[in-house]
């Protein structure tokens, strides 16, 4: 996956990942976190600026960035999730 600026034309981060991507989106304000999901329904979350990627959930079955704002919704076999702040992803 390639994250560009459109403005500039310029590559932002290349992120390499074995498993096939079947969702993706950048948050809303910044654009600067990408969560992704991938066909083992792993779900990630990749800091564009700090070129590091976290594993958000197993299994995850549903996810989606709350309008307007920096909080992710998930779900997985037995849990409903929310990040109320992406940028400190390990507290749920």
């Amino acid at each position: 996956v390639r994250v560009c600026d459109l403005v500039s034309n310029q590559t932002l981060a290349t992120v390499s990942h074995d498993t096939r991507i079947d969702w993706l989106e950048l948050n809303p304000n910044g654009a600067n976190k990408l969560l992704f999901r991938d066909k083992r329904r792993q779900l990630y979350l990749y800091d564009v600026e700090q070129q590091n990627r976290v594993t958000l959930l197993n299994y995850c079955n549903y996810v989606q960035w709350v309008p307007d704002s920096d909080v992710v919704v998930a779900q997985n076999r037995g849990q409903l999730c929310v990040w109320y702040s992406i940028n400190a992803p390990d507290r749920v």
